[in-house]
């Protein structure tokens, strides 16, 4: 997957302008700058030139979160973990609601609240494979996707980029995305690819950086949704609605929710500008303290990540 830089947005056709320049203040694996441009009309958001391949591979370190969730796992992580196998467990509908309903399964998680056992999920950016093995353990039938050579983990499929990946025909009750759209150096092909992947009634779950946020404007180039370099392009509410559409998707509901948006991009700044090592992913307590406020700026429809339920727009 390649995408052209041409100077237009790949959604609406609008002028891409400059918008900020910035660098890796999260794993500081570089102090190179890289160029975000922002579209004049929808505002989707897009570093140019794009990372090389290179640059890429340098900038998911060993200790990058996602591929250290199955042996370091967090409070949050033990929390997310017990609550879906207790909501899978339950036989009592009231308990299922009450659990699903408190912990936002479906939507924080990327997971539904119920499933026909035995149904078939793939987990595209999987990372160590953590959430593949929890939803086989719930007896889902899951699989994952994620970049690079081939790896030992069961049931994960390794390649280059996910149109080059042979699946051997099978198709999915459910695509998770979380957190790995953002990523995607064509978010059009991958969606090509998505949809062939669907089965007819399928459903796609994904949750992206929110631009549209309060985090995102007051923190600019230290906005942790932003992630540069890794994040390749930036989405908010309006623009990620009009992709799915022309790529033959239907958007069923949106979630707004922030957890750690403000704590981490807070971090950000400090770490940048005082030269310190504030490492808030693993200070519970200073997440905590910005609690109060991510929850009023989500239900204020602000936050700085969404989790968006698609489905595929059938024709008739």
């Amino acid at each position: 997957m390649q995408v052209i830089d041409n100077g237009q947005c790949l959604i609406c056709g609008g002028e891409m302008k400059f918008f900020l320049t910035g660098k890796d203040y999260l794993y500081r694996t570089s102090k190179k700058d890289f160029k975000i441009y922002k579209c004049t009309i929808c505002g989707l958001e897009r570093i140019t030139p794009m990372p090389s391949s290179v640059e890429l591979k340098n900038a998911y370190p060993e200790k990058y979160y996602s591929l250290n969730m199955v042996n370091n796992m967090g409070l949050l992580s033990k929390i997310k973990k017990s609550s879906i196998q207790i909501n899978y467990a339950c036989k009592n509908l009231a308990v299922k609601k009450l659990v699903a309903g408190a912990m936002n399964i479906f939507y924080y998680f990327g997971l539904p609240e119920n499933f026909k056992e035995g149904s078939r999920a793939l987990d595209i950016g999987c990372g160590d494979g953590y959430d593949v093995q929890l939803m086989r353990h719930c007896n889902w039938e899951a699989y994952g996707f994620e970049v690079g050579a081939r790896g030992s983990l069961e049931n994960v499929f390794y390649d280059s980029s996910l149109d080059l990946v042979d699946f051997g025909g099978m198709q999915f009750d459910l695509v998770r995305m979380w957190h790995s759209f953002e990523h995607m150096k064509d978010p059009r092909a991958c969606l090509v690819v998505i949809n062939s992947l669907m089965k007819e009634n399928g459903f796609l779950v994904m949750a992206v950086p929110n631009t549209r946020s309060v985090a995102a404007w007051f923190f600019g180039k230290y906005y942790l949704g932003r992630d540069i370099p890794r994040h390749l392009f930036g989405y908010n509410d309006k623009n990620i609605v009009t992709l799915l559409a022309k790529n033959n998707f239907k958007v069923i509901k949106i979630r707004y929710q922030s957890l750690n948006g403000i704590a981490a991009s807070i971090s950000n700044l400090i770490n940048e500008k005082f030269k310190t090592k504030l490492d808030w992913q693993g200070n519970f307590i200073w997440i905590a303290l910005w609690l109060p406020l991510e929850y009023f700026i989500s239900f204020a429809r602000l936050s700085d990540q969404m989790s968006i339920v698609v489905t595929k727009e059938l024709s008739e």
